[in-house]
């Protein structure tokens, strides 16, 4: 698991976009903002990438979620939102 560095968690954004059904440290899936199955020691490892492994439906959901949350966050989207804020700011700006 990824323990320590800087900058986003791109190696999850990554399996998180491809499908994938991730298991990371509270600290990485904290980063990333996007709900992700966490565990902080290589048994709650084991047993998180079991039951994911074991259960093909939660699985499926666990990947969904991820790559929504990914979608989500996707420059456009980001460069979207900002330009409705600063599209109502101005236009509530100007109502004054």
């Amino acid at each position: 698991p990824l323990r320590n560095g800087t900058g986003s968690p791109n190696k999850l954004l990554e399996a998180l976009a491809c499908g994938a059904a991730v298991v990371a440290t509270p600290w990485v899936a904290l980063a990333v903002g996007i709900d992700v199955d966490t565990a902080t020691d290589a048994g709650s490892f084991a047993k998180a990438i079991e039951r994911l492994l074991a259960d093909e439906n939660l699985r499926q959901e666990r990947a969904d979620v991820g790559r929504a949350g990914v979608r989500a966050r996707t420059p456009e989207v980001v460069r979207d939102a900002l330009e409705r804020l600063l599209k109502d700011a101005v236009a509530g700006a100007s109502d004054q």
